[in-house]
């Protein structure tokens, strides 16, 4: 995403990521579901939980199957890692922010 011009920043694990958000609100966020410290539903519960960051959009790229659960978290879109190769998450990507 960045060689597409897209400004990205990353964490090795959900308590890492709950941290950047406290750097700033990002437009959409790729999340693994499978992650140390805090898994992606524990992410995503905390994310919804809080005012700032409720409405931000997520797409999960994940080989975990939790399709419900992050459905029930308002995911934007689940892709499969082993099935979407980087161009397909680009382009989901892409979809999501311009339809905002």
């Amino acid at each position: 995403l960045s060689r597409l011009g897209y400004h990205t920043k990353t964490a090795a694990d959900g308590v890492k990521g709950q941290a950047l958000l406290k750097t700033g609100h990002p437009d959409l966020i790729l999340l693994d579901m499978l992650m140390p410290n805090l898994d992606g539903v524990g992410f995503l519960k905390g994310l919804r939980a809080e005012p700032g960051t409720a409405a931000v959009k997520v797409v999960v790229v994940s080989n975990f199957e939790s399709a419900p659960e992050a459905e029930e978290l308002g995911v934007s879109k689940y892709l499969s890692k082993m099935e979407n190769p980087p161009e397909a998450v680009a382009a989901a990507v892409d979809k999501i922010l311009q339809a905002s």
